[in-house]
């Protein structure tokens, strides 16, 4: 894997050697970042459940101001460390994510972007979704990228926000969220 475009194209990321983290595939990754290129330069960037940093260090090599990375896995945060050598503006947290989005409340920090990418087999992203909507961490005019296994979630009911736009890839779909309109 390799950072698509920007000040940091071509830079490799490490890939795990353990089984949990699975990383976005190259031709997702390069529709993903084609969608929301132009939400990318000077925006505030969560990646949770990080697992190598790649969609943080993307949206910094683009042109993002700030890339807070969060894991929970300490196999997944080495990683991270090592894919972050010579990343300008990358903030890691070893936390789980309930409890990382609820310091970024509590400190007032607020995203442009949100990656949501967690384990297939859980209601994390439906919990994270929860938590993000009561805490309002979400700016007016951003984004919720939200990554999952088409087959587990074929009949995703989002009723928090608003669905603007919605990728199948195989096995893989993306629902691209927004704040609802009044």
């Amino acid at each position: 894997m390799r950072i698509i475009t920007g000040i940091y194209k071509g830079k490799k990321i490490n890939s795990p050697k353990h089984d949990g983290v699975r990383p976005t595939a190259d031709r997702i990754k390069e529709s993903l970042f084609n969608i929301i290129n132009d939400r990318i330069e000077n925006s505030i960037v969560l990646d949770l459940f990080g697992g190598t940093g790649a969609l943080g260090i993307e949206c910094l090599s683009r042109g993002a101001n700030k890339a807070y990375i969060v894991d929970n896995d300490k196999r997944s945060i080495e990683l991270i460390k090592q894919n972050l050598v010579n990343i300008s503006n990358a903030y890691l947290y070893h936390l789980d994510y309930n409890v990382a989005l609820l310091n970024f409340y509590k400190k007032g920090i607020k995203f442009d972007i949100i990656f949501i990418d967690p384990p297939y087999a859980t209601k994390y992203g439906e919990f994270a979704l929860k938590k993000i909507f009561d805490y309002d961490l979400l700016n007016e005019q951003g984004i919720i990228v939200w990554e999952y296994q088409t087959i587990q979630n074929k009949n995703q009911k989002i009723d928090l926000f608003e669905i603007y736009d919605n990728r199948n890839y195989g096995e893989t779909s993306i629902i691209f969220l927004k704040k609802k309109s009044d």
